[in-house]
């Protein structure tokens, strides 16, 4: 599909014994520049995460899992960078206010 072959266009190398990728970020950057954006929930983004596990439950745990990571992160970082990166009153990650 369309997004195997994005995929392909910005990996540099690839360890064949692991699966692992180095990918250009410059050209994912630059890419990324002239592509529509949406907006969705993290559920929907990691949609194939969670495929087949449709109880109440596993959605639960997905949940959960997400917000131990965010928590992870908040302890990791600088308060100031935190804040300013997930901003509350601004829903997009990263953006400018």
């Amino acid at each position: 599909g369309d997004g195997s072959q994005k995929r392909e266009k910005v990996v540099k190398t690839k360890n064949e014994e692991s699966g692992l990728i180095t990918t250009d970020g410059e050209l994912m950057a630059s890419l990324s520049e002239s592509e529509e954006w949406e907006v969705r929930p993290l559920s929907q983004v990691f949609k194939s995460e969670i495929e087949g596990k449709k109880s109440d439950s596993a959605s639960k745990k997905f949940e959960r899992d997400i917000a131990q990571s965010m928590m992870g992160l908040k302890r990791k970082m600088k308060k100031e960078d935190y804040e300013r990166i997930f901003d509350k009153r601004n829903f997009f990650i990263g953006e400018e206010n």
